[in-house]
């Protein structure tokens, strides 16, 4: 069995849509990486602690992070698999492997947002280019990606489901 290690993490994201709108969240001026910048809510897996039932852990670890950062219940069966891909950051020489899930929501929700996050917003299409999203934002960005890629299929399949391509 494959362990993360302290040089190895799986950080999870998670595309939120009601009623054509995405959540953001925006990071403390405290956080590690990217101070201040807006971010999908969603965070680095825990290793479980046994291996009993390891099937869905990775579903669980994004709900329960997703739930700690803005108070939202999700259900596994309503996410849809969007992004995989891989950042290395140079300067501490730790590589992540970084999962996105995308998911819709009929009414909007009550958002409590953790310490981790000092404000939230819901935006059209037309408005994520107006956040910072830091270097994930940037062009080949992993959140850039997420969120063109969702608003992408949003518009093509209209009120149905939400999910974002590979």
């Amino acid at each position: 069995m494959h362990e993360l290690t302290e040089k190895v993490k799986l950080l999870q994201k998670c595309v939120v849509f009601c009623q054509g709108k995405l959540l953001l969240v925006k990071r403390s001026e405290t956080a590690k990486t990217r101070p201040n910048c807006w971010d999908l809510p969603g965070g680095n897996a825990e290793w479980p602690k046994t291996a009993t039932n390891l099937s869905n852990h990775h579903l669980l670890e994004v709900i329960r992070e997703v739930q700690e950062e803005t108070g939202l219940r999700l259900k596994a069966a309503d996410l849809e698999s969007c992004y995989v891909g891989t950042f290395f950051d140079t300067k501490n020489q730790v590589l992540s492997i970084i999962l996105g899930w995308s998911t819709k929501i009929a009414t909007l929700p009550e958002v409590k947002l953790s310490p981790e996050h000092t404000e939230f917003a819901w935006i059209s299409e037309n408005q994520f280019k107006q956040y910072d999203f830091g270097f994930a934002g940037k062009k080949n960005g992993f959140i850039r990606q997420m969120i063109e890629q969702s608003f992408e299929k949003l518009d093509s399949r209209g009120h149905g489901y939400v999910g974002c391509g590979h």
